[in-house]
């Protein structure tokens, strides 16, 4: 509910929610989800980035991949290190049937961060490494080969 008193005066909105946001997270990080969103929605991605790397655990999977996309686009090289993480979770996530398959994606977009950096040679140095790391999971290696990484 919007507190009538802060915001009669003609105070900005957006300011009050964000103040608001920020003071609950204080109390509850969990909150930091709804204030990335929010952030991102008034168009402050830079500040939604920023409060997403440091409540990073408050955010889900699908919050976190579409940050990383966006963040893709103008900063390639700050995305390289989170979708890596990304990838050796999916990976490891053995209550997930797709968990082989959503690291291939992740894989997908860590290689186009990769190129936009002019890094191809690292990629293939982190796939070939990430193929031996993995060795023991031969599923996982021809769901790589299969998609032709």
């Amino acid at each position: 509910m919007i507190d009538t008193v802060e915001t009669a005066g003609g105070g900005d909105p957006t300011t009050w929610a964000l103040r608001v946001l920020r003071d609950r997270i204080t109390q509850q990080p969990a909150y930091a989800s709804e204030l990335v969103d929010v952030l991102l929605a008034v168009g402050r991605d830079e500040q939604a980035w920023q409060e997403a790397l440091h409540h990073r655990r408050w955010l889900g999977g699908p919050q976190w991949q579409t940050l990383l996309q966006g963040r893709a686009v103008t900063h390639p090289e700050e995305v390289i290190q989170p979708y890596r993480d990304l990838v050796e979770q999916a990976v490891l996530n053995s209550a997930d049937k797709q968990r082989y398959r959503r690291a291939v994606a992740l894989l997908t977009a860590l290689k186009a961060a990769y190129q936009a950096t002019g890094e191809h040679a690292a990629f293939e140095q982190y796939l070939a490494e990430l193929r031996v790391e993995h060795k023991r999971r031969p599923t996982f290696l021809k769901t790589l080969d299969a998609t032709g990484l």
